[in-house]
């Protein structure tokens, strides 16, 4: 269990290792938050209560 510890810590701390997971972490939230907008958007438009 220490030698996989220390074996993905040694991954993790690989700069383009950790430029992939940001990208791909930041990729990921932008495409939720976008999603999320547009749903709490589309929510709005429907709403009754807006109109």
């Amino acid at each position: 269990m220490g030698e996989a510890s220390a074996g993905t810590a040694m991954i993790t701390s690989s700069p383009a290792v950790e430029a992939g997971l940001y990208d791909a972490s930041h990729a990921y939230v932008l495409a939720n938050t976008s999603q999320s907008v547009y749903n709490w958007r589309s929510r709005i438009h429907v709403s009754p209560v807006m109109d």
